[in-house]
């Protein structure tokens, strides 16, 4: 699907109500919820649990502490689940209780074809959403300047309170290619496939958020739409 940012106008959509996996684009959802609850300067403990977390990680280490403003980047950034657990374990005290906010979360935006049932975006039967549902939950994200802010950032070094640092990769391998589009998330598993929610903008002005879900190659059809929609709209 291709959204008009400004508008929220539906330029263009294939499948759109049609519920897929979402892999890691699940973790916007995470990210909404820390920065609307809590306080970017508070101290997270790593537990034993977060650290053993499996798939993309920054590799923390039990007892290791470190600010939900360093976190949220290693989320959004790197898509560091270690850093995704350890934030929902803080802000419910477990992350069952995390997951109900979630779904609430998901009501209140009006995302009808949405359920979470982790916030890392494991594969599983309760974890998923579609195609419009993901544009509704992109577009409200994106309006939130630290998600634009780290969204946009390819590489970035974070450090503990104990002074060790940890190396941050953007996994949107656009931001380096291609200097029209400026976030914002990307998700990949095994059932998921490849999928990614990008911001690009036409002539330096006009913002969109384009989805895809389970693609073969996400980064080459997302520069395909967005050079369609240059060449075939007036803006």
């Amino acid at each position: 699907v291709v959204i008009d940012l400004n508008t929220g106008e539906t330029i263009w959509g294939k499948e759109i109500k049609i519920r897929k996996p979402i892999a890691s684009i699940t973790k916007l959802m995470t990210s909404l919820i820390i920065l609307e609850e809590n306080d970017m300067n508070d101290i997270v403990t790593i537990s034993q649990t977060a650290s053993g977390i499996e798939g993309s990680k920054i590799w923390l280490y039990r007892g290791e502490k470190l600010t939900v403003r360093d976190l949220l980047y290693a989320t959004i950034i790197h898509s560091a689940n270690d850093a995704a657990y350890a934030l929902a374990e803080f802000n419910s005290g477990n992350v069952l209780k995390f997951i109900e906010k979630m779904n609430q979360k998901s009501k209140k935006l009006g995302l009808h074809n949405t359920k979470f049932s982790n916030p890392m975006g494991f594969d599983g039967p309760e974890n998923y959403s579609t195609a419009e549902d993901v544009g509704l939950l992109g577009r409200y994200a994106y309006r939130n300047a630290f998600i634009r802010h780290a969204a946009n950032i390819s590489n970035k070094e974070i450090e503990s309170i104990r002074g060790t640092k940890y190396k941050l990769e953007n996994t949107n391998d656009l931001l380096k290619t291609d200097t029209r589009f400026k976030g914002l998330k990307t998700g990949h598993t095994t059932e998921a496939g490849y999928s990614f929610v990008g911001v690009g903008e036409i002539n330096n002005l006009y913002p969109i958020l384009i989805i895809i879900l389970k693609s073969p190659d996400r980064f080459e059809e997302s520069v395909k739409l967005l050079d369609w929609m240059t060449e075939h709209f007036k803006w």
